[in-house]
């Protein structure tokens, strides 16, 4: 029995050995054509990539843990609207993603842990209406951040998930960033007793000045 059982252990060790030898990064530009979940780590460190399309027909649906980690060389990526979940550190350290763009009208759910952290070019991040669920330091050691578009009316169902968020953008590594919306879900976070670095609405602080990474929303005046 026992020895049944190293065999079977050193044929999926074979396996994954295979699978990780004959792998290879793509070059330059490429079209993702996975269906469901692009899997975990799956492009880590492939610097080669210098852009991603995701084909919006096949309904991608999740972006796997560090599946992008430290891919230097892409400048911006655009999530479909299929995107349900972004796993933890899905675009972290990519040094030189200066624009993330989530196509509308967007169904994403969750963020995960410094999902987008560590991106020192990044000045504008959008969080859509419909996330419900953010890890922590999602934009951590993100230094010229300086607006964040907050959409959604509705005050925060997730008290952790909103904390984390005024943490991540009150870090000492994330630029001084402006809260850009009109709703409930911007006001908790201007109002949230962790905003212990003055975050405030983009209509009150004049260094907001960069313009959205895309159409998919418009700016609003500051209520606060």
């Amino acid at each position: 029995m026992q020895s049944r059982l190293c065999a079977a252990l050193l044929a999926l060790s074979a396996v994954a050995a295979a699978a990780e030898a004959t792998f290879v990064c793509p070059n330059t530009s490429f079209t993702l054509n996975i269906t469901t979940t692009v899997p975990g780590y799956t492009y880590n460190n492939c610097d080669t990539i210098t852009n991603i399309v995701f084909d919006t027909t096949g309904a991608v649906t999740a972006i796997g843990d560090h599946a992008f980690n430290n891919v230097d060389n892409i400048s911006n990526v655009t999530i479909p609207t299929s995107v349900i979940s972004i796993g933890t550190a899905a675009f972290s350290d990519c040094n030189s993603l200066a624009k993330v763009i989530f196509d509308a009208p967007g169904q994403l759910s969750s963020i995960g842990e410094g999902a987008f952290r560590g991106l020192p070019l990044l000045e504008v991040f959008e969080i859509l209406e419909s996330v419900t669920t953010i890890g922590s330091d999602i934009l951590k050691n993100c230094p010229i951040l300086n607006r964040v578009i907050v959409n959604g009316t509705s005050p925060w169902d997730d008290d952790t998930s909103l904390t984390n968020l005024v943490n991540t953008l009150c870090d000492n590594s994330t630029g001084p960033a402006c809260i850009e919306g009109n709703g409930a879900r911007a006001a908790d976070i201007v109002f949230h007793p962790n905003n212990t670095c003055n975050l405030d609405g983009c209509g009150v602080l004049p260094s907001c000045s960069t313009p959205p990474p895309s159409g998919n929303f418009e700016f609003l005046p500051s209520t606060f």
